[in-house]
């Protein structure tokens, strides 16, 4: 049975959209550090026998697009949607949470593209994945072509798995025993931080980095960010983007992100999942982890920016990288594309990384509850299970 949200509410195809239901179900310095990461291709099994019935489990996946020809998805690709079937069969996955690119080259020109049937539908068959919602953003290459087909798509099938219904949109989860809840936020991070002319990354400019923006170029929706941060009550607050804060890949850290929406996960106790580059890592900084998963279509870039002057300047707190996959050691976890999952419980959210088989190659620091008074919210839970969105307005989409 598909999960699906039971009320959404929107301002429009280009504006915020909340929905709230309750779930039922370069390279490291040097080859010592190199070799000093990650958990080696461990068994994409995992021992859910003991799993606790409260349990959150989902899975992430960036930059998953296909191609632009015949057959319109890769092997790559391919490979992975099977790997993450299995991972969401074995953690039984009540969502998926898609990070944007999720049609290469040029996104999709209308609401019956071919595409949705090709790279999506056809590839990502498993009925762990069939049979539960996806959670969609868009990335650079979505926005060169027509954004709101992709958001049209999802209206055209309402009951469907494909839930994109605004460029930047939120939702809520409760345990299914009420132990805990996930607050999620998606955010529309070409709005926030331009994009790049050069659109094949053959030509030179591709990588260049985004140039700093201010808040006032996209005023309405961090406003609307901060206020869906603000808030929130859930025990986990998560944001969900296609440009990363940091990265150590070819794209680099995106300055604006640095500048903007750093300050706020810090602030709020906040976590963020992106992807954009095509390698995998995760860093923590003052208890913010920042999860790049963006091998859903091949593995990997080259890892430039460990001590590029660029990466330098926006560099994080020493030691804050936890781990890395890129073009230089991705035989090392026999990688050829990859995904991410979560596993949340009252007591923490555990976040691992896969190779394109399913097997766990990095395990991150499990994850604990917000401390939620520290920063000021005032409202009890039923406050949080009875509000639907900050705008105040809900439109029921689903019969």
């Amino acid at each position: 049975m598909l999960m699906t949200p039971s009320t959404i509410a929107s301002s429009g195809a280009d504006g915020p959209s909340t929905s709230r239901f309750s779930s039922s179900a370069a390279i490291p310095a040097s080859e010592e550090m190199l070799l000093y990461q990650g958990n080696e291709d461990q068994s994409h099994h995992s021992d859910v026998s003991d799993r606790p019935s409260g349990n959150i489990n989902f899975c992430a996946i960036g930059d998953w697009g296909g191609s632009e020809w015949f057959p319109y998805f890769t092997y790559a690709q391919k490979e992975t949607a099977k790997g993450m079937g299995k991972v969401a069969e074995d953690i039984d996955s009540q969502f998926v949470l898609a990070l944007g690119d999720n049609f290469y080259h040029n996104g999709v020109d209308k609401k019956d593209s071919y595409r949705f049937k090709r790279t999506f539908e056809d590839v990502y068959s498993a009925d762990s994945l069939t049979n539960i919602p996806w959670y969609v953003i868009g990335g650079n290459h979505d926005h060169y072509g027509n954004i709101t087909a992709q958001i049209e798509y999802s209206q055209e099938k309402p009951n469907g798995r494909w839930i994109f219904p605004s460029l930047y949109h939120s939702h809520s989860f409760t345990a299914p025993d009420g132990s805990f809840t996930i607050d999620l936020i998606m955010i529309d991070t070409v709005d926030l931080c331009g994009n790049n002319d050069v659109q094949d990354e053959m030509m030179e400019g591709y990588f260049d980095p985004l140039p700093l923006k201010g808040k006032a170029e996209a005023r309405e929706q961090w406003e609307w960010i901060e206020g869906q941060m603000k808030a929130s009550t859930a025990d986990y607050l998560l944001v969900g983007g296609h440009f990363p804060v940091y990265s150590a890949c070819s794209h680099g850290p995106t300055e604006t992100l640095i500048r903007h929406l750093k300050p706020l996960l810090q602030q709020y106790n906040a976590h963020y999942l992106s992807g954009h580059d095509h390698c995998m890592m995760h860093f923590e900084e003052e208890d913010v982890h920042f999860v790049l998963s963006g091998m859903g279509d091949e593995c990997c870039y080259e890892a430039p920016h460990v001590d590029s002057e660029h990466h330098l300047r926006l560099n994080p707190e020493p030691g804050a990288l936890k781990w890395l996959i890129s073009k230089e050691n991705k035989d090392l976890y026999q990688a050829i594309g990859g995904f991410t999952s979560f596993q949340a419980t009252a007591q923490e959210m555990m976040i691992q990384y896969h190779n394109h088989r399913g097997n766990v190659i990095f395990t991150a620091t499990p994850v604990p509850p917000r401390l939620k008074k520290e920063h000021g919210d005032d409202h009890s839970r039923d406050d949080f299970e009875e509000t639907d969105d900050i705008n105040g307005e809900t439109e029921s989409v689903y019969a």
